[in-house]
């Protein structure tokens, strides 16, 4: 089990629906919210379905921490349909200050959430 290293709660902002290959949806998620350690985060989920509850998502984020120099991060990862308009997702992050990290999340579409676990990369 990877060592927790922190949280992210964010707030999605606005969703964009286009067509994708064999009649799937494409989603473009963007968020806004905070991490640990990393502040202020404003950042763009692209979801791609790869099957009927799963998938994979691409990550890209710009984070301004209260103290010192902001980041950027980028990253992807798979999802999974847990039920009641939920998947849990899994991926991870390479930041720009050159560390990598894994998350464990959870994207509430009821509530219009992702958030989750940051963990210490195994």
């Amino acid at each position: 089990m990877s060592k927790q290293i922190g949280e992210f709660s964010f707030k999605a902002i606005t969703f964009i629906l286009t067509p994708g290959q064999a009649g799937t949806v494409q989603m473009q998620v963007t968020f806004e919210g905070s991490a640990t350690g990393f502040g202020l985060t404003l950042g763009t989920m692209n979801v791609t379905c790869t099957g009927p509850d799963t998938g994979q998502w691409t990550w890209c984020a710009a984070n301004y921490p209260d103290c010192g120099q902001g980041v950027s991060c980028s990253g992807q990862g798979q999802f999974r349909d847990v039920g009641s308009k939920c998947w849990h997702t899994r991926g991870l992050i390479s930041i720009s200050d050159g560390c990598t990290c894994l998350v464990d999340g959870s994207f509430d579409l009821n509530a219009r959430t992702w958030g989750g676990r940051l963990l210490e990369r195994e």
